[in-house]
């Protein structure tokens, strides 16, 4: 079976397809000795997926690039809509996998799988243009209409699916996400790259981590506002960390109300760090928090769980679903709530020993291996039928 992707969406930081690509480009070969993969990638994207590739699979794992400007939206669309199909069809591919959904035409003999990662366009339409609504949901329903499989990251995003869109729900088969457990575990003993980057970054505080998007649903300023009540106690040193890129401008909101409450050497931003030093950040933190609105899934509460941190996370969307009994739980929006429990999570021993050790467990209910592996067997049954 040649299995084609196209990972032209998928930028390492900026997009939740990544660690699903580079796993299965990395298991997948394991797994399945019989399929190849075609991976459509620019330049960049090509220096990024490639050490994940074990050298006795290079021959199984091609890759395709793109020459065209990596930032140009408008190129990217063309591509995928006109020279990707013919390029796909040349190549004989069985399956064409993608994170997104062009192309908007159909490739004869071909049989299209959708992964829907995403559907914040739909579950937050305050943070998009009326066109783009439009215009993503008239794209999103002619793709699930076409496409013989669609994976769904969760069963809160299945739901979402079904609600959105006419589709028999046997078409979907909800895989879940993981954390990289080869990358994310805990480390009893601070590590010789722990220290490194503790220098690198100035991380020379103790801290909070929250590691997301700057969005508005994302929560940031309740996060900030509820922090600020928690560092009132004289007893808690702690800073604020957030580790994110900024989308449409929104950090400046958020450090609007970071100075409002005089909490500027409190506070700090990292906007793009590698995946390779994201777990350095955990170990080094006391505490990590997720009080996002809105998810499909939810990768970094599970991150943080793998490398043996105490959880806080948002009782809303697919998270309560993703995080089970490994953390606790508070509304978003609850402020009191999230200062509480931040400031249980630091000062009470016995809760952060329960804590780590639930975490644990519930992060390794989740494996890459089990999520590749389910994801192949659905492609093989809709090849077979």
């Amino acid at each position: 079976m040649r299995l084609a992707i196209d990972a032209l969406s998928a930028f390492p930081g900026k997009s939740g397809a990544v660690g699903a690509l580079r796993s299965l480009i990395r298991i997948g070969p394991l797994i399945d000795s019989e399929i190849e993969f075609l991976i459509f990638v620019t330049r960049t994207q090509y220096q990024y997926y490639l050490p994940f590739i074990e050298s006795r699979d290079q021959w199984r794992v091609r890759f395709h690039i793109v020459k065209m400007p990596e930032e140009s939206l408008p190129a990217r669309i063309l591509y995928k809509n006109i020279v990707l199909p013919f390029v796909c069809l040349k190549k004989k591919a069985d399956v064409y996998l993608s994170f997104n959904p062009e192309p908007i035409m159909s490739m004869s003999g071909i049989a299209e799988v959708f992964r829907i990662v995403d559907l914040q366009y739909l579950e937050v339409p305050e943070d998009f243009s009326l066109w783009k609504r439009a215009y993503r949901k008239w794209l999103g329903g002619n793709k699930i209409k076409k496409s013989a499989l669609i994976i769904a990251n969760s069963r809160c995003t299945k739901a979402g699916i079904m609600k959105h869109f006419a589709v028999d729900p046997k078409k979907i088969e909800v895989i879940h996400e993981a954390p990289d457990h080869q990358l994310f575990f805990p480390e009893p003993v601070i590590s010789a790259r722990t220290r490194e980057i503790r220098k690198r970054y100035g991380l020379d505080y103790p801290y909070i981590i929250y590691v997301s998007s700057f969005r508005p649903y994302k929560n940031h300023c309740a996060l900030v506002s509820a922090f600020g009540e928690v560092v009132k106690d004289a007893s808690i040193p702690h800073h604020l960390v957030l580790v994110g890129n900024d989308i449409g401008d929104y950090k400046r909101i958020v450090n609007k109300e970071v100075l409002s409450r005089g909490l500027e050497k409190r506070v700090h931003y990292f906007d793009f760090i590698q995946h390779s030093e994201l777990p350095s950040f955990y170990h080094l933190a006391h505490l990590a928090v997720y009080p996002s609105n809105n998810e499909s899934f939810g990768i970094p509460p599970l991150e943080s769980m793998a490398c043996g941190i105490p959880v806080i996370f948002s009782t809303r969307s697919a998270i309560p679903e993703i995080c089970g009994d490994g953390g606790l739980s508070a509304d978003p929006l609850d402020q009191k709530k999230w200062a509480e429990s931040m400031k249980s999570a630091l000062l009470n021993e016995e809760l952060r020993k329960g804590l780590i050790q639930r975490g644990l467990e519930r992060s390794h209910v989740f494996t890459w291996e089990k999520s590749v592996s389910d994801t192949l067997v659905a492609i093989r049954k809709i090849i077979d039928q």
